[in-house]
């Protein structure tokens, strides 16, 4: 498509009829009107807020019928070869169709690099994962290696069989259900949404800042309080008074869970995924030399 717009719009300068390009203005105005507009908004949830300019475009390519009619014999290698293309990629991407990305870019395989939410997830992999689990997770010593769970969805993972260790930070209507919590991390597969993995709703996405990485510390050690001071009644008193009662206290600790997560999210960004469900989930092997790594080296912004 992107081609067929380049070609059109030279065989459209090349013609030297002013009818045409007066009969262009209203498209021309649209894509560079709307384009400016939406690019610029502060609504910034999903492609499909600039597909109403794709019908523009549409017509600007046909310009290339202008050349087809003179320079037939070069135009119709170039249009089959764009049809040929359009097949084969929407051949390859299906059932995925959401998570396409072209080739520019690096691909499906690439695209959570670049938009999320609802351009790429919206939660509709659930039951892919499900069937994924059940065809790869593997068993250590015969238990099943601990799976974690990171959603963004509204889906039951408990409806599709799934039994995970549940991140949870982003309250959806499942999260009334039954489920185990994740209060630790330790090697598994970690099951992360791309739109969880580049934070964007998480309080502590984009780069990784100092800021961020001198809280953590700070974090960390008020989690090691907490867990010495639940072990003694005076030590946990001791706790509250120095952090101004146990709501402060689990604020804290609500506040380093997601830190800590939002950590482990930056450092698996920096490698690929072990393998995805529909390129929409991103599954990671962690083993206990890289989660320690993630969890307890000093990293940098």
């Amino acid at each position: 498509m992107i081609l067929l717009l380049c070609l059109g719009l030279m065989a459209l300068v090349r013609r030297k009829d002013g009818d045409i390009w007066y009969r262009l203005i209203p498209l021309v105005v649209l894509v560079i009107v709307y384009g400016t507009v939406a690019l610029n908004s502060s609504i910034n949830i999903g492609h499909r807020h600039i597909l109403v300019i794709y019908p523009a475009l549409f017509i600007v390519s046909g310009g290339l019928s202008l050349w087809l009619l003179r320079y037939r014999t070069l135009c119709k290698p170039i249009l089959l070869a764009a049809f040929s293309v359009y097949v084969f990629e929407g051949s390859v991407i299906w059932p995925d169709y959401l998570a396409y990305f072209n080739a520019a870019v690096g691909g499906p395989q690439q695209g959570y690099r670049y938009l999320v939410d609802s351009s790429l997830d919206w939660g509709q992999d659930l039951p892919a994962l499900s069937r994924w689990l059940q065809e790869n997770q593997p068993k250590d010593d015969r238990r099943q290696v601990p799976v974690y769970l990171n959603y963004f969805g509204s889906a039951s993972p408990k409806h599709y069989n799934i039994d995970a260790r549940m991140v949870v930070f982003r309250r959806f209507p499942w999260h009334r259900e039954p489920h185990t919590e994740a209060t630790k991390f330790s090697p598994g597969i970690y099951c992360i949404s791309a739109t969880s993995l580049q934070q964007v709703y998480g309080r502590y996405g984009g780069d990784w800042t100092t800021e961020n990485e001198d809280l953590y510390w700070r974090l960390l050690e008020v989690n090691a309080e907490y867990k010495a001071g639940r072990e003694t009644p005076a030590t946990w008193d001791a706790l509250k008074e120095k952090y101004g009662g146990f709501a402060a206290i689990s604020r804290l600790i609500l506040a380093f869970r997601e830190l800590q997560f939002a950590r482990l999210c930056h450092h698996l960004k920096q490698r690929q995924p072990d393998d995805h469900v529909g390129h929409s989930i991103l599954i990671y092997v962690v083993g206990p030399r890289e989660l320690k790594t993630a969890l307890h080296k000093p990293m940098d912004g």
